[in-house]
């Protein structure tokens, strides 16, 4: 079994539609090496598209950078700080403090409503939308165009107060999306305007994210418990495990350790981890020994970034990645096929 073993779920309602026919990434990957590109100055997010780099110039105001040397200033009505930028998967939209947005092309900004006590999540989903979890069972839906509300979502069986944790649409088309309670698993389908499938799971749950394909979940789970040191009690934590739910077969066919933070590569059977000691590593998978519920992750690269990763995404369709850290992002081209350094 390696270092996989079989886990148990339980599908607690509604009756998924079959995974769109999207092959999963399955070129072999012998060998893998990294080179760094050069920043100037710090950059805070990346164009998926790698055709510009965001950087926070001052309070309420934000500078594009674009690789032919043109720039672009955008300016906030409200003046403060900026803490955190992420540009759309089509690359139209830059968001900022998960309450304000611009649309690029124009320089319009849009400001959402207040909703109240929101966690950390949220995603791009449908086209012009964002979705946003709130810790009162909700997932508020916004638009980017005009930034106006939108009729929320309730995960199916999602009591009134139960924490979500709202995750990633599907990297193919952002027709579902994927909501993670503490140990139950909720799928949206834009399409159908419905819940198509929720189950619950035996351990607790930090988060999940689509496949390239689309046919497996990653979900990521954490066991915590409580410990008598002397006349103390502490509380523990066991390393993170990436559980690969397979939506075909409705099971979690395989586990493995992993760190906070991970993605999958759209160009190969990767996955790349990194965690709190800026430590990214990127590791071999095999698809088909997934479906059998063992396989093997091999380490094939390793690199290392100032401070704990916060953020993994893979750009230009796998050609490059991202890491993100406190101090800023950085890229790094992806390189296959030659010895790796």
């Amino acid at each position: 079994m390696g270092p996989f073993r079989a886990l148990p779920a339980r599908i607690s309602a509604g009756a998924e539609k079959s995974p769109k026919a999207v092959r999963e990434p399955d070129a072999p990957v012998d060998a893998l090496r990294f080179e760094r590109l050069p920043l100037p100055q710090v950059v805070n997010a990346v164009s998926p598209t790698l055709s510009c780099v965001a950087q926070v110039r001052a309070l309420g105001q934000v500078r594009l950078t674009y690789l032919d040397g043109r720039v672009l200033e955008l300016e906030s009505p409200r003046s403060e700080r900026l803490h955190r930028l992420d540009f759309s998967p089509d690359g139209r939209y830059l968001l900022a403090n998960r309450c304000q947005a611009w649309h690029i092309e124009s320089r319009d900004w849009v400001e959402f409503p207040e909703t109240g006590h929101s966690s950390s999540s949220h995603a791009f989903v449908f086209g012009d939308r964002l979705a946003m979890a709130q810790s009162s069972g909700l997932v508020e839906l916004f638009d980017l165009c005009s930034g106006e509300r939108l009729d929320p979502l309730r995960p199916d069986s999602a009591p009134t107060g139960s924490r979500v944790y709202l995750t990633v649409a599907s990297s193919s088309d952002l027709s579902r999306l994927v909501v993670t309670r503490e140990r139950s698993v909720h799928l949206y389908d834009a399409d159908s305007d419905r819940w198509e499938a929720s189950w619950e799971v035996e351990v607790p749950l930090l988060g999940a994210c689509f496949s390239p394909g689309g046919r497996w979940l990653g979900l990521l789970s954490i066991q915590t418990g409580i410990v008598k040191r002397g006349t103390d009690l502490v509380k523990t934590g066991a390393p993170a495990r990436l559980l690969f739910w397979d939506r075909v077969t409705r099971r979690i066919a395989a586990a493995a350790e992993c760190e906070r933070q991970y993605a999958f590569s759209p160009r190969h059977p990767l996955l790349v981890t990194g965690g709190q000691d800026g430590l990214v590593e990127v590791r071999t998978l095999d698809w088909s020994l997934l479906r059998e519920g063992h396989g093997t992750l091999q380490v094939l690269a390793r690199i290392e970034e100032a401070g704990a990763v916060q953020k993994l995404e893979f750009l230009q369709r796998g050609h490059f990645m991202a890491v993100t850290t406190a101090a800023g992002v950085g890229i790094w081209k992806v390189i296959t096929g030659e010895t790796t350094s």
